[in-house]
């Protein structure tokens, strides 16, 4: 049987985010690229597909856009929370697979916040743990906005420590030796009960809604 050939696809989104798949062809590459973008935060949008050849400094082939099915941001707090549970397991495997230690235990989960170019305003250094309630985070978020006017996405950081043993896991373990992100909130998309009142920014919850219609939200 002959092996079968592989080629590499690289996928573009209207928000600037990058990533290749590789697959037999554009149809797995668009099956493949659904999958990851739905594991990595890439909200679901009109994408372009392009095959990348093989050899250097050379263009991309356009193959054409596709609709791609990736992340979607809760709308209730209790999908909200899933999705942290979910990055708290992830955490925890990233752990397993780079490190031997056999015990490994949450650091907690905290929020960062990105601008529109993706650049970090608030990261998990700055210790804003992820809020226990729907109303604290609402709160939350009005402050993180009010400091930050530039603020558009807000991720929540799942960390965990490693050692191993009992002893060292309570005394002094490996720190951050696993990690996942996960996107919880974005200012320009309409989140349901997550959605916060914009009193000082009326332009951008005039876009919110825009973009709201657009969806049929």
């Amino acid at each position: 049987m002959d092996e079968q050939e592989f080629n590499e696809y690289q996928i573009s989104t209207p928000d600037g985010s990058r990533f290749r798949v590789s697959a037999l062809d554009s149809d797995q590459a668009c099956w493949k690229a659904n999958r990851y973008a739905a594991e990595h935060s890439i909200l679901s949008c009109r994408a372009t597909l392009s095959l990348v050849q093989d050899y250097a400094h050379s263009p991309h082939d356009h193959l054409g856009y596709f609709d791609l099915e990736g992340y979607e941001l809760p709308s209730t707090w209790s999908e909200l929370k899933a999705q942290v549970s979910w990055a708290r397991e992830e955490a925890v495997k990233d752990a397993i697979e780079h490190w031997d230690y056999p015990l490994h235990r949450s650091r907690g989960v905290f929020i960062s916040a990105k601008d529109a170019k993706g650049e970090l305003l608030v990261t998990a250094a700055d210790a804003w743990s992820l809020a226990s309630t729907l109303k604290q985070f609402r709160r939350d978020l009005k402050t993180l906005m009010q400091d930050n006017p530039e603020l558009v996405s807000v991720w929540a950081v799942a960390a965990v420590n490693s050692a191993s043993n009992l002893e060292q896991l309570n005394d002094d373990p490996e720190t951050l030796t696993g990690g996942k992100d996960v996107l919880i909130w974005h200012r320009d998309y309409p989140q349901g009960t997550l959605d916060i009142e914009l009193d000082d920014d009326p332009l951008a919850r005039t876009v919110s809604n825009d973009i709201g219609a657009k969806l049929g939200m």
